[in-house]
Protein backbone atom coordinates (compact mmCIF):
# COMPACT_ATOMS: atom_id res chain seq x y z
CA UNK A 1 0.00 0.00 0.00
CA UNK A 2 1.52 3.30 -1.13
CA UNK A 3 2.59 5.37 1.18
CA UNK A 4 0.29 9.11 2.09
CA UNK A 5 1.97 11.80 1.50
CA UNK A 6 1.20 15.28 3.42
CA UNK A 7 0.99 18.82 1.88
CA UNK A 8 1.29 21.71 3.91
CA UNK A 9 -1.15 24.67 2.94
CA UNK A 10 -1.02 26.87 5.69
CA UNK A 11 1.52 27.50 8.42
CA UNK A 12 0.53 27.23 11.88
CA UNK A 13 -0.13 30.43 13.76
CA UNK A 14 -1.08 29.82 18.19
CA UNK A 15 -3.30 32.69 18.18
CA UNK A 16 -5.25 31.38 15.04
CA UNK A 17 -5.00 27.40 15.05
CA UNK A 18 -4.82 26.39 19.07
CA UNK A 19 -7.86 24.23 20.34
CA UNK A 20 -8.78 23.29 23.68
CA UNK A 21 -7.89 19.61 23.20
CA UNK A 22 -3.97 20.56 21.76
CA UNK A 23 -1.20 19.49 24.06
CA UNK A 24 2.08 21.73 24.15
CA UNK A 25 3.97 18.43 22.93
CA UNK A 26 1.70 18.84 19.26
CA UNK A 27 1.86 22.81 19.13
CA UNK A 28 5.48 21.69 18.84
CA UNK A 29 4.94 19.64 16.23
CA UNK A 30 2.67 21.96 13.90
CA UNK A 31 5.19 24.74 14.40
CA UNK A 32 7.88 22.93 12.42
CA UNK A 33 5.63 22.81 9.29
CA UNK A 34 6.32 25.31 6.48
CA UNK A 35 3.99 26.13 3.50
CA UNK A 36 4.10 24.26 0.34
CA UNK A 37 6.47 21.82 2.41
CA UNK A 38 5.67 17.89 1.60
CA UNK A 39 6.53 15.13 3.39
CA UNK A 40 5.88 11.31 4.21
CA UNK A 41 5.00 10.78 8.33
CA UNK A 42 8.05 8.03 8.30
CA UNK A 43 10.25 10.74 6.87
CA UNK A 44 8.85 13.44 9.15
CA UNK A 45 9.89 11.04 11.88
CA UNK A 46 13.07 10.09 11.31
CA UNK A 47 14.09 13.98 10.98
CA UNK A 48 12.78 15.46 13.83
CA UNK A 49 12.02 13.18 16.61
CA UNK A 50 15.34 14.29 18.73
CA UNK A 51 13.34 17.40 18.71
CA UNK A 52 10.03 16.16 19.29
CA UNK A 53 10.65 13.89 22.09
CA UNK A 54 13.40 13.14 24.67
CA UNK A 55 12.30 9.87 25.37
CA UNK A 56 15.03 6.96 25.24
CA UNK A 57 13.24 3.72 24.88
CA UNK A 58 10.57 3.64 22.08
CA UNK A 59 10.99 7.12 20.71
CA UNK A 60 10.34 6.18 17.21
CA UNK A 61 7.27 5.02 18.58
CA UNK A 62 6.51 7.83 20.91
CA UNK A 63 7.23 10.17 18.52
CA UNK A 64 4.63 8.25 15.23
CA UNK A 65 1.91 8.94 18.14
CA UNK A 66 2.81 12.26 18.36
CA UNK A 67 3.21 12.94 14.80
CA UNK A 68 -0.20 11.11 13.88
CA UNK A 69 -2.15 13.00 16.31
CA UNK A 70 -0.62 16.41 15.21
CA UNK A 71 -1.64 15.84 11.75
CA UNK A 72 -5.19 14.91 12.69
CA UNK A 73 -5.06 18.64 13.96
CA UNK A 74 -3.88 19.62 10.93
CA UNK A 75 -6.20 18.65 8.78
CA UNK A 76 -9.11 19.79 10.71
CA UNK A 77 -8.13 22.82 10.70
CA UNK A 78 -6.89 22.99 7.46
CA UNK A 79 -3.20 23.38 7.87
CA UNK A 80 -2.20 19.96 6.00
CA UNK A 81 -3.73 17.80 3.00
CA UNK A 82 -3.06 14.48 1.88
CA UNK A 83 -1.36 14.82 -2.01
CA UNK A 84 -3.63 12.51 -3.72
CA UNK A 85 -1.06 10.44 -5.90
CA UNK A 86 -3.80 8.06 -6.72
CA UNK A 87 -5.51 8.25 -10.52
CA UNK A 88 -8.65 7.74 -8.75
CA UNK A 89 -9.25 7.93 -4.99
CA UNK A 90 -11.06 5.24 -2.66
CA UNK A 91 -14.39 6.70 -2.26
CA UNK A 92 -14.86 7.49 -5.76
CA UNK A 93 -13.70 4.17 -6.76
CA UNK A 94 -16.24 2.57 -4.81
CA UNK A 95 -18.49 4.47 -6.66
CA UNK A 96 -17.87 2.64 -10.02
CA UNK A 97 -20.65 1.10 -11.25
CA UNK A 98 -18.81 -2.37 -11.29
CA UNK A 99 -17.93 -1.98 -8.19
CA UNK A 100 -21.04 -1.09 -6.46
CA UNK A 101 -22.45 -4.33 -8.58
CA UNK A 102 -20.17 -6.30 -6.88
CA UNK A 103 -20.62 -5.24 -3.48
CA UNK A 104 -24.17 -5.62 -3.42
CA UNK A 105 -23.64 -8.71 -3.90
CA UNK A 106 -20.80 -9.74 -0.63
CA UNK A 107 -21.26 -9.61 2.44
CA UNK A 108 -21.15 -6.75 4.65
CA UNK A 109 -20.33 -6.27 8.14
CA UNK A 110 -22.13 -8.50 10.72
CA UNK A 111 -21.81 -6.16 13.54
CA UNK A 112 -25.13 -5.28 15.38
CA UNK A 113 -24.75 -3.51 17.92
CA UNK A 114 -21.36 -1.45 17.85
CA UNK A 115 -21.62 1.65 14.90
CA UNK A 116 -18.72 1.17 12.86
CA UNK A 117 -17.72 3.80 9.99
CA UNK A 118 -18.56 3.21 6.55
CA UNK A 119 -15.79 1.50 4.77
CA UNK A 120 -14.16 0.63 7.61
CA UNK A 121 -15.65 -2.29 9.23
CA UNK A 122 -13.89 -5.69 9.17
CA UNK A 123 -16.14 -7.46 6.32
CA UNK A 124 -15.32 -9.39 3.25
CA UNK A 125 -17.22 -6.48 1.57
CA UNK A 126 -13.92 -3.93 2.15
CA UNK A 127 -11.17 -6.18 2.22
CA UNK A 128 -12.28 -6.85 -1.38
CA UNK A 129 -12.93 -3.34 -2.51
CA UNK A 130 -9.72 -1.83 -1.20
CA UNK A 131 -7.65 -4.86 -3.43
CA UNK A 132 -9.19 -4.34 -6.05
CA UNK A 133 -8.49 -0.24 -5.47
CA UNK A 134 -4.80 -1.08 -5.09
CA UNK A 135 -5.09 -3.46 -8.48
CA UNK A 136 -6.78 -0.68 -10.49
CA UNK A 137 -4.09 1.88 -9.57
CA UNK A 138 -1.26 -0.77 -10.72
CA UNK A 139 -3.31 -1.08 -14.29
CA UNK A 140 -4.04 2.57 -14.61
CA UNK A 141 -1.21 3.98 -17.33
CA UNK A 142 -0.17 0.64 -18.40
CA UNK A 143 0.45 -0.93 -21.65
CA UNK A 144 -0.56 -4.87 -22.92
CA UNK A 145 -1.42 -6.81 -25.92
CA UNK A 146 -4.41 -7.90 -26.41
CA UNK A 147 -6.60 -9.86 -29.26
CA UNK A 148 -9.26 -7.58 -29.62
CA UNK A 149 -12.58 -8.62 -31.59
CA UNK A 150 -13.89 -6.52 -34.33
CA UNK A 151 -17.05 -6.93 -36.14
CA UNK A 152 -16.67 -6.15 -40.41
CA UNK A 153 -19.56 -7.84 -41.19
CA UNK A 154 -23.12 -8.77 -40.38
CA UNK A 155 -21.69 -12.07 -39.73
CA UNK A 156 -17.85 -11.66 -39.70
CA UNK A 157 -15.63 -11.09 -37.24
CA UNK A 158 -12.09 -10.24 -37.41
CA UNK A 159 -9.71 -10.88 -34.05
CA UNK A 160 -6.44 -8.43 -34.40
CA UNK A 161 -3.60 -8.63 -32.21
CA UNK A 162 -3.87 -4.45 -30.30
CA UNK A 163 -1.79 -2.59 -28.16
CA UNK A 164 -3.68 -1.09 -24.94
CA UNK A 165 -3.45 1.76 -22.52
CA UNK A 166 -5.36 1.11 -19.40
CA UNK A 167 -7.52 3.38 -17.20
CA UNK A 168 -8.60 1.24 -14.50
CA UNK A 169 -9.95 -2.20 -13.65
CA UNK A 170 -13.40 -1.20 -15.58
CA UNK A 171 -11.39 -0.60 -18.62
CA UNK A 172 -9.96 -3.97 -18.23
CA UNK A 173 -13.32 -5.78 -17.56
CA UNK A 174 -14.91 -4.15 -20.44
CA UNK A 175 -12.00 -5.37 -22.50
CA UNK A 176 -12.32 -9.12 -21.24
CA UNK A 177 -15.60 -9.06 -22.40
CA UNK A 178 -15.37 -8.02 -25.58
CA UNK A 179 -12.61 -10.49 -26.65
CA UNK A 180 -14.94 -13.53 -26.52
CA UNK A 181 -13.72 -15.16 -23.11
CA UNK A 182 -9.88 -15.06 -24.46
CA UNK A 183 -8.61 -15.14 -21.34
CA UNK A 184 -4.76 -15.62 -21.62
CA UNK A 185 -3.96 -12.21 -22.12
CA UNK A 186 -6.18 -11.13 -18.92
CA UNK A 187 -4.66 -13.77 -16.40
CA UNK A 188 -0.77 -12.79 -17.86
CA UNK A 189 -1.87 -9.08 -16.93
CA UNK A 190 -2.96 -10.54 -13.27
CA UNK A 191 -0.15 -12.47 -12.75
CA UNK A 192 1.79 -10.12 -13.78
CA UNK A 193 0.42 -7.70 -10.70
CA UNK A 194 0.67 -10.25 -8.49
CA UNK A 195 4.23 -11.54 -9.08
CA UNK A 196 4.83 -7.40 -8.89
CA UNK A 197 7.79 -5.75 -7.15
CA UNK A 198 5.43 -3.76 -4.86
CA UNK A 199 3.90 -7.40 -3.46
CA UNK A 200 7.42 -9.29 -2.69
CA UNK A 201 7.22 -8.59 1.02
CA UNK A 202 3.47 -9.79 1.25
CA UNK A 203 3.06 -13.12 2.98
CA UNK A 204 1.25 -16.00 0.97
CA UNK A 205 -2.01 -15.60 3.10
CA UNK A 206 -2.32 -12.20 2.01
CA UNK A 207 -1.61 -12.47 -1.11
CA UNK A 208 -4.75 -15.27 -1.79
CA UNK A 209 -6.86 -12.53 -0.69
CA UNK A 210 -5.75 -10.28 -3.64
CA UNK A 211 -6.12 -13.35 -5.70
CA UNK A 212 -9.82 -14.28 -4.24
CA UNK A 213 -10.93 -10.35 -4.53
CA UNK A 214 -9.94 -10.11 -8.49
CA UNK A 215 -11.12 -13.46 -9.32
CA UNK A 216 -14.62 -12.37 -7.28
CA UNK A 217 -14.70 -9.20 -9.51
CA UNK A 218 -14.77 -11.15 -12.31
CA UNK A 219 -17.44 -13.75 -11.18
CA UNK A 220 -19.65 -11.25 -9.32
CA UNK A 221 -19.93 -8.80 -12.96
CA UNK A 222 -20.70 -12.25 -15.11
CA UNK A 223 -17.77 -12.80 -16.38
CA UNK A 224 -15.83 -15.55 -14.37
CA UNK A 225 -11.96 -15.65 -15.03
CA UNK A 226 -10.50 -19.39 -13.50
CA UNK A 227 -6.43 -19.98 -12.94
CA UNK A 228 -4.91 -21.75 -10.88
CA UNK A 229 -2.33 -19.40 -8.39
CA UNK A 230 -0.44 -20.90 -5.75
CA UNK A 231 1.02 -17.62 -3.60
CA UNK A 232 2.93 -20.37 -0.97
CA UNK A 233 5.71 -21.15 -4.09
CA UNK A 234 6.84 -17.62 -4.03
CA UNK A 235 5.73 -15.81 -0.33
CA UNK A 236 6.43 -17.09 2.49
CA UNK A 237 3.18 -18.66 5.35
CA UNK A 238 5.59 -18.00 8.42
CA UNK A 239 3.36 -20.68 9.89
CA UNK A 240 7.05 -22.36 11.49
CA UNK A 241 7.20 -19.30 13.02
CA UNK A 242 3.64 -18.30 14.50
CA UNK A 243 3.36 -21.81 15.65
CA UNK A 244 5.45 -21.53 18.12
CA UNK A 245 3.50 -18.49 19.72
CA UNK A 246 1.87 -19.81 23.11
CA UNK A 247 -0.01 -17.80 26.12
CA UNK A 248 0.61 -20.42 29.16
CA UNK A 249 -1.02 -19.63 32.74
CA UNK A 250 1.65 -18.23 34.06
CA UNK A 251 1.97 -15.72 31.42
CA UNK A 252 -1.38 -14.68 32.08
CA UNK A 253 -1.16 -14.07 35.46
CA UNK A 254 1.57 -11.90 35.06
CA UNK A 255 0.06 -9.64 32.36
CA UNK A 256 -2.94 -9.75 34.85
CA UNK A 257 -0.65 -8.37 37.56
CA UNK A 258 -0.34 -5.17 35.20
CA UNK A 259 -4.13 -4.76 34.33
CA UNK A 260 -6.76 -1.98 35.76
CA UNK A 261 -10.18 -3.63 36.48
CA UNK A 262 -11.53 -3.08 32.97
CA UNK A 263 -8.34 -4.74 31.54
CA UNK A 264 -8.31 -7.57 34.11
CA UNK A 265 -12.37 -8.24 33.64
CA UNK A 266 -12.33 -8.06 29.69
CA UNK A 267 -9.42 -10.57 29.74
CA UNK A 268 -10.44 -12.72 32.03
CA UNK A 269 -14.26 -13.10 30.25
CA UNK A 270 -12.29 -13.62 26.79
CA UNK A 271 -10.10 -16.24 28.02
CA UNK A 272 -13.37 -18.08 30.22
CA UNK A 273 -15.50 -17.53 27.59
CA UNK A 274 -13.31 -17.88 24.64
CA UNK A 275 -14.17 -15.46 22.58
CA UNK A 276 -12.83 -13.74 19.76
CA UNK A 277 -12.57 -10.21 19.90
CA UNK A 278 -15.56 -8.94 17.89
CA UNK A 279 -18.23 -11.36 19.10
CA UNK A 280 -16.68 -10.21 22.46
CA UNK A 281 -17.47 -6.52 21.76
CA UNK A 282 -20.55 -6.97 19.69
CA UNK A 283 -22.31 -9.52 21.04
CA UNK A 284 -20.88 -10.69 24.80
CA UNK A 285 -20.64 -7.05 25.85
CA UNK A 286 -24.31 -6.45 24.64
CA UNK A 287 -25.88 -9.53 25.87
CA UNK A 288 -23.87 -10.76 29.29
CA UNK A 289 -25.53 -8.19 31.51
CA UNK A 290 -29.18 -9.86 31.05
CA UNK A 291 -27.91 -13.40 31.18
CA UNK A 292 -25.78 -12.64 34.72
CA UNK A 293 -28.89 -11.01 36.02
CA UNK A 294 -30.94 -13.76 35.56
CA UNK A 295 -28.52 -16.72 36.46
CA UNK A 296 -27.85 -14.91 39.71
CA UNK A 297 -31.46 -13.66 40.39
CA UNK A 298 -30.47 -10.26 40.77
CA UNK A 299 -28.86 -7.35 39.60
CA UNK A 300 -26.99 -6.70 42.92
CA UNK A 301 -23.26 -7.57 41.94
CA UNK A 302 -21.79 -7.31 45.48
CA UNK A 303 -23.99 -10.39 46.13
CA UNK A 304 -23.35 -12.93 43.43
CA UNK A 305 -23.47 -16.09 44.81
CA UNK A 306 -20.17 -17.55 43.48
CA UNK A 307 -21.33 -21.44 44.40
CA UNK A 308 -23.36 -20.87 41.21
CA UNK A 309 -20.03 -20.78 39.26
CA UNK A 310 -19.36 -21.55 36.21
CA UNK A 311 -22.00 -19.63 35.05
CA UNK A 312 -23.73 -20.47 31.52
CA UNK A 313 -23.23 -17.30 28.15
CA UNK A 314 -25.36 -18.24 25.74
CA UNK A 315 -23.67 -16.12 22.14
CA UNK A 316 -23.77 -16.21 18.61
CA UNK A 317 -20.12 -16.06 17.31
CA UNK A 318 -19.84 -13.51 14.64
CA UNK A 319 -17.21 -15.38 11.83
CA UNK A 320 -19.53 -18.39 11.96
CA UNK A 321 -23.38 -17.64 12.91
CA UNK A 322 -23.01 -20.59 15.53
CA UNK A 323 -24.89 -19.96 18.51
CA UNK A 324 -23.62 -22.07 21.27
CA UNK A 325 -23.13 -22.26 24.83
CA UNK A 326 -19.37 -21.19 27.15
CA UNK A 327 -19.07 -20.57 30.72
CA UNK A 328 -17.37 -17.73 32.92
CA UNK A 329 -15.68 -18.85 35.94
CA UNK A 330 -15.57 -17.64 39.54
CA UNK A 331 -12.64 -15.30 38.52
CA UNK A 332 -14.05 -13.85 35.48
CA UNK A 333 -17.14 -13.12 37.80
CA UNK A 334 -15.44 -11.39 40.29
CA UNK A 335 -13.01 -9.13 38.04
CA UNK A 336 -16.75 -8.21 36.80
CA UNK A 337 -17.77 -7.15 40.50
CA UNK A 338 -14.58 -5.49 40.84
CA UNK A 339 -14.81 -3.70 37.59
CA UNK A 340 -18.66 -2.46 38.04
CA UNK A 341 -17.33 -1.28 41.89
CA UNK A 342 -14.54 0.85 40.47
CA UNK A 343 -17.00 2.00 37.90
CA UNK A 344 -19.55 3.13 40.86
CA UNK A 345 -16.32 4.49 42.83
CA UNK A 346 -15.12 6.75 39.53
CA UNK A 347 -19.14 7.91 39.49
CA UNK A 348 -18.63 9.13 42.51
CA UNK A 349 -15.50 10.96 42.56
CA UNK A 350 -16.79 13.03 39.06
CA UNK A 351 -19.98 13.94 41.08
CA UNK A 352 -18.40 15.18 44.31
CA UNK A 353 -15.85 16.83 41.83
CA UNK A 354 -18.75 18.65 39.52
CA UNK A 355 -20.74 19.77 42.96
CA UNK A 356 -23.00 17.05 42.29
CA UNK A 357 -24.77 14.52 44.88
CA UNK A 358 -24.02 10.76 44.46
CA UNK A 359 -26.43 9.45 46.97
CA UNK A 360 -29.43 10.38 44.27
CA UNK A 361 -28.27 6.99 42.59
CA UNK A 362 -28.11 4.86 45.65
CA UNK A 363 -28.75 1.30 43.64
CA UNK A 364 -25.50 0.20 42.35
CA UNK A 365 -27.97 -2.24 39.69
CA UNK A 366 -27.85 0.92 37.70
CA UNK A 367 -24.39 0.16 36.36
CA UNK A 368 -25.55 -3.52 35.05
CA UNK A 369 -28.98 -3.66 32.94
CA UNK A 370 -29.98 -5.75 30.41
CA UNK A 371 -29.54 -4.85 26.48
CA UNK A 372 -26.93 -2.05 27.77
CA UNK A 373 -23.28 -2.47 27.35
CA UNK A 374 -21.28 -4.05 30.74
CA UNK A 375 -17.93 -2.55 29.64
CA UNK A 376 -17.63 1.01 28.81
CA UNK A 377 -14.79 3.32 28.03
CA UNK A 378 -14.11 6.44 30.35
CA UNK A 379 -16.59 8.47 27.75
CA UNK A 380 -18.84 5.68 28.89
CA UNK A 381 -18.95 4.53 25.59
CA UNK A 382 -18.87 0.41 24.54
CA UNK A 383 -15.63 -0.66 24.34
CA UNK A 384 -14.27 -1.29 20.62
CA UNK A 385 -13.02 -4.20 18.82
CA UNK A 386 -9.78 -2.27 17.79
CA UNK A 387 -9.30 -1.70 22.07
CA UNK A 388 -10.17 -5.16 22.71
CA UNK A 389 -7.88 -6.73 20.09
CA UNK A 390 -4.80 -4.45 21.28
CA UNK A 391 -5.39 -5.27 24.90
CA UNK A 392 -3.54 -8.45 25.35
CA UNK A 393 -0.85 -6.96 23.78
CA UNK A 394 -0.41 -4.23 25.65
CA UNK A 395 -0.59 -6.00 28.77
CA UNK A 396 2.38 -8.57 28.00
CA UNK A 397 4.81 -5.80 26.59
CA UNK A 398 3.85 -3.96 30.14
CA UNK A 399 4.77 -7.17 32.04
CA UNK A 400 7.74 -8.19 30.28
CA UNK A 401 6.89 -11.15 28.69
CA UNK A 402 5.99 -9.99 25.26
CA UNK A 403 7.78 -11.47 22.17
CA UNK A 404 7.74 -10.64 18.75
CA UNK A 405 7.67 -13.17 15.63
CA UNK A 406 7.43 -12.63 11.83
CA UNK A 407 3.74 -11.84 10.58
CA UNK A 408 5.12 -11.09 6.63
CA UNK A 409 8.57 -9.46 6.15
CA UNK A 410 6.96 -5.80 6.69
CA UNK A 411 5.95 -6.06 9.61
CA UNK A 412 6.10 -8.45 13.26
CA UNK A 413 2.93 -9.09 15.16
CA UNK A 414 2.79 -10.24 18.67
CA UNK A 415 3.35 -13.70 19.98
CA UNK A 416 1.12 -12.95 23.42
CA UNK A 417 -2.71 -11.50 21.71
CA UNK A 418 -5.64 -12.13 22.38
CA UNK A 419 -6.33 -15.24 19.94
CA UNK A 420 -3.51 -17.49 22.34
CA UNK A 421 -6.56 -17.16 24.89
CA UNK A 422 -8.01 -19.26 22.41
CA UNK A 423 -6.05 -22.05 22.37
CA UNK A 424 -4.79 -21.75 26.11
CA UNK A 425 -8.65 -22.23 27.36
CA UNK A 426 -8.95 -25.48 24.88
CA UNK A 427 -5.51 -27.15 25.79
CA UNK A 428 -6.36 -26.69 29.53
CA UNK A 429 -10.02 -27.90 29.28
CA UNK A 430 -8.49 -31.05 27.32
CA UNK A 431 -5.87 -31.46 29.77
CA UNK A 432 -8.44 -31.19 32.71
CA UNK A 433 -10.11 -34.53 31.05
CA UNK A 434 -12.77 -32.45 29.57
CA UNK A 435 -15.25 -33.96 26.89
CA UNK A 436 -14.51 -33.23 23.60
CA UNK A 437 -17.58 -31.51 22.47
CA UNK A 438 -17.17 -29.20 25.68
CA UNK A 439 -13.78 -28.44 24.54
CA UNK A 440 -15.08 -27.39 21.28
CA UNK A 441 -18.08 -25.82 22.27
CA UNK A 442 -15.92 -23.54 24.43
CA UNK A 443 -14.35 -21.58 21.98
CA UNK A 444 -17.20 -21.54 19.43
CA UNK A 445 -16.64 -24.81 17.31
CA UNK A 446 -19.51 -26.39 15.91
CA UNK A 447 -19.40 -30.55 16.94
CA UNK A 448 -20.03 -33.08 15.66
CA UNK A 449 -23.18 -32.97 12.88
CA UNK A 450 -26.71 -31.60 13.75
CA UNK A 451 -27.76 -35.08 15.61
CA UNK A 452 -25.26 -34.02 18.22
CA UNK A 453 -27.29 -31.94 20.82
CA UNK A 454 -25.57 -32.66 24.46
CA UNK A 455 -24.95 -29.16 25.56
CA UNK A 456 -29.13 -28.53 24.97
CA UNK A 457 -30.35 -31.60 26.12
CA UNK A 458 -27.83 -31.68 29.15
CA UNK A 459 -26.98 -28.57 30.18
CA UNK A 460 -25.57 -29.50 33.74
CA UNK A 461 -23.34 -32.61 32.37
CA UNK A 462 -21.87 -29.87 30.31
CA UNK A 463 -21.16 -27.64 32.79
CA UNK A 464 -19.59 -29.80 35.16
CA UNK A 465 -17.25 -31.14 32.52
CA UNK A 466 -16.38 -27.91 31.98
CA UNK A 467 -15.87 -27.17 35.55
CA UNK A 468 -13.74 -29.72 35.88
CA UNK A 469 -10.98 -26.89 34.67
CA UNK A 470 -11.86 -24.83 36.98
CA UNK A 471 -8.74 -25.28 39.56
CA UNK A 472 -6.36 -24.28 36.58
CA UNK A 473 -8.49 -21.36 35.54
CA UNK A 474 -9.35 -19.59 38.02
CA UNK A 475 -5.69 -18.14 38.05
CA UNK A 476 -6.40 -15.36 40.97
CA UNK A 477 -9.03 -17.14 42.81
CA UNK A 478 -7.81 -21.09 42.71
CA UNK A 479 -11.28 -21.46 44.25
CA UNK A 480 -11.74 -25.08 42.60
CA UNK A 481 -14.14 -26.31 45.95
CA UNK A 482 -16.84 -23.67 44.42
CA UNK A 483 -19.05 -27.10 43.23
CA UNK A 484 -19.46 -29.84 45.48
CA UNK A 485 -17.81 -32.86 43.98
CA UNK A 486 -15.38 -35.27 44.96
CA UNK A 487 -12.97 -34.28 41.94
CA UNK A 488 -12.40 -31.01 42.67
CA UNK A 489 -12.42 -31.31 46.12
CA UNK A 490 -9.49 -33.69 45.98
CA UNK A 491 -7.23 -31.36 44.01
CA UNK A 492 -7.91 -28.76 46.15
CA UNK A 493 -6.25 -30.67 48.96
CA UNK A 494 -3.49 -31.35 46.74
CA UNK A 495 -3.00 -27.86 45.77
CA UNK A 496 -3.67 -26.76 49.67
CA UNK A 497 -0.95 -29.35 50.57
CA UNK A 498 1.41 -28.47 47.79
CA UNK A 499 0.66 -24.82 48.90
CA UNK A 500 1.70 -25.44 52.59
CA UNK A 501 4.56 -27.46 51.71
CA UNK A 502 5.68 -24.38 49.34
CA UNK A 503 5.43 -22.14 52.36
CA UNK A 504 7.24 -24.41 55.10
CA UNK A 505 10.16 -25.04 52.32
CA UNK A 506 9.96 -21.01 52.08
CA UNK A 507 10.01 -20.45 55.91
CA UNK A 508 12.64 -22.56 56.43
CA UNK A 509 14.73 -20.73 54.18
CA UNK A 510 14.08 -17.67 55.47
CA UNK A 511 14.81 -18.91 58.80
CA UNK A 512 17.94 -20.59 57.88
CA UNK A 513 19.79 -17.78 56.13
CA UNK A 514 18.47 -15.28 59.25
CA UNK A 515 20.55 -17.71 60.92
CA UNK A 516 23.35 -17.54 58.69
CA UNK A 517 23.90 -14.11 58.91
CA UNK A 518 23.32 -13.75 62.47
CA UNK A 519 26.05 -16.07 62.97
CA UNK A 520 28.07 -14.05 61.18
CA UNK A 521 27.71 -10.67 62.71
CA UNK A 522 28.31 -12.65 65.70
CA UNK A 523 31.86 -14.00 64.50
CA UNK A 524 32.71 -10.74 63.36
CA UNK A 525 31.72 -8.87 66.27
CA UNK A 526 33.97 -11.79 68.48
CA UNK A 527 36.94 -11.31 65.78
CA UNK A 528 36.68 -7.23 66.55
CA UNK A 529 36.65 -7.68 70.44
CA UNK A 530 39.80 -9.49 70.17
CA UNK A 531 41.33 -7.56 68.19
CA UNK A 532 40.76 -4.54 70.58
CA UNK A 533 42.17 -6.90 73.24
CA UNK A 534 45.32 -7.55 71.31
CA UNK A 535 45.87 -4.19 70.16
CA UNK A 536 45.21 -2.97 74.12
CA UNK A 537 47.89 -5.35 75.31
CA UNK A 538 50.82 -4.51 72.33
CA UNK A 539 50.32 -0.81 73.62
CA UNK A 540 51.00 -1.54 77.36
CA UNK A 541 53.63 -3.83 76.60
CA UNK A 542 55.19 -1.20 74.20
CA UNK A 543 54.37 1.48 76.70
CA UNK A 544 56.12 -0.36 79.39
CA UNK A 545 59.15 -1.20 77.04
CA UNK A 546 59.73 2.70 76.37
CA UNK A 547 59.70 3.35 80.27
CA UNK A 548 62.55 1.30 80.78
CA UNK A 549 63.95 2.29 77.93
CA UNK A 550 63.97 5.90 79.52
CA UNK A 551 64.08 5.27 83.09
CA UNK A 552 61.24 6.89 84.11
CA UNK A 553 61.06 7.06 88.21
CA UNK A 554 57.80 5.34 89.91
CA UNK A 555 55.87 8.14 90.17
CA UNK A 556 55.60 8.86 86.47
CA UNK A 557 55.05 4.58 85.81
CA UNK A 558 52.63 4.57 88.32
CA UNK A 559 50.79 7.86 86.58
CA UNK A 560 51.23 6.66 82.67
CA UNK A 561 49.47 2.97 84.48
CA UNK A 562 46.37 4.68 85.64
CA UNK A 563 45.90 6.79 82.28
CA UNK A 564 46.20 4.12 80.10
CA UNK A 565 44.32 1.03 83.02
CA UNK A 566 47.20 -1.17 82.65
CA UNK A 567 47.49 -3.60 85.18
CA UNK A 568 50.54 -4.14 87.53
CA UNK A 569 52.19 -7.00 86.90
CA UNK A 570 54.04 -8.55 89.39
Amino acid sequence: MPTKIYQVIEEFELGKHCQPKMTPAVIKCLKLLRKGMEFQPKQFIEENQDYLTKRSKDRFNACQSLVSTSLKFGREMGIVQIKETKPISYQDFCNLDTIQYMSSQLRGSKTKNLKTKVGHDNSTKRHYTLQLHYFNNWLHGKSFDFNITKQIDVDTFKKERTRVTLDGIEHFLHLYQESMNSESDFVRVIKLYLMDEINKDCSAKYMLGKYSAIVSYFEKNDSPIKFKYNPFSVHDDYKEENADATLSLSDLHKLLANANPLEKAVVLCKFHRGLDSSTLGDRFNFQVAEQLIKWFDNADFDNWDLKKCPVPIKLTRIKTDYTHVGYLDADAIVAIQEYLNYKYSSFVTTSRRNGIDPNYLKDKSHFIEPEKPLFTNRLNEPITINWISRVVPRLAKKAGIQKFIKGNRLQNRSEKNGHELRDLLKSTLIISGCADYVCELSIGHKVGDSYEKQDKLYPEVSRSEYAKASSKINILSKVSNLLDNDGDTEQYKMMYDELKSNISEAIRSEMQTRLEELKKSVDLQIKNTEKRESDASALAEELIRKSKQHKMNPERKAKLREIYNIPKYT
